[in-house]
């Protein structure tokens, strides 16, 4: 959730569609870290829905820089932020001089493995 990982991997495993995955998610990632506890614990899978953006107070998937996070998307005043649920953390600003994709809204998560 807070490592700023590599998403763009062709490590991956295909499974068959469980009852607890949401129907509209089109894949899952696993979570690494501690930043988006208490919901989404260090291990968990999060089902995510591909979208090239999300509204604000959603939690996504995004590549900041070039690392992908699982945040929540926030805006204080005009400027956007990238928020954990966990309050050890600070939040993320956006700047004019990050590079920030959305790859996905969460749909929620389940423990993995699934």
């Amino acid at each position: 959730a807070g490592f700023g990982e590599y998403l763009e991997d062709s490590d991956y495993e295909d499974i068959d569609r469980q009852d607890y995955i949401p129907s509209e998610a089109d894949f899952g990632i696993t979570i690494h870290g501690d930043s988006m506890m208490p919901e989404i614990n260090d291990g968990d899978v999060v089902w995510v829905l591909e979208r090239d953006s999300i509204e604000e107070n959603q939690i996504g998937v995004f590549v900041l820089n070039g690392d992908s996070l699982c945040k929540k998307l926030i805006s204080i005043g005009d400027k956007l932020y990238l928020r954990s649920l966990n309050e050890k953390y600070s939040d993320i600003p956006i700047t004019e001089y990050d590079d920030l994709k959305v790859i996905g809204k969460v749909l929620g998560s389940s423990p993995f493995p699934v």
